[in-house]
């Protein structure tokens, strides 16, 4: 039987794993390539046109990663919750699981 098309639990439950690795392959393309653009835009401001002091420059860029990491961290809690639910649907649960 093909994948696709299998109805067992097993086969719902790959189908969501699948999407779900997708999806977390696009968010961290899309964050990797708006966090490179914010930084370069920093390094830029701070280092090549001198719009602030190189010491607050460096307290910015740690700004950001910090600010990055926080966000990244938070859409990936809600991406694994979101799976989460997607499996218990796919395995027939229902209610929250949480």
């Amino acid at each position: 039987m093909d994948a696709d098309n299998d109805t067992s639990i097993t086969g719902r439950e790959a189908r969501v794993n699948t999407d779900f690795q997708k999806r977390q392959a696009r968010l961290f393309t899309r964050f990797a390539i708006t966090e490179a653009a914010v930084l370069a835009i920093a390094v830029i401001a701070i280092f090549v046109l001198k719009l602030v002091d190189v010491e607050i420059g460096v307290l910015i860029l740690l700004g950001i990663a910090v600010l990055s990491g926080m966000v990244l961290t938070g859409l990936l809690m809600r991406m694994i919750k979101a799976r989460q639910q997607a499996l218990a649907q796919a395995r027939g649960e229902a209610g929250s699981i949480w």
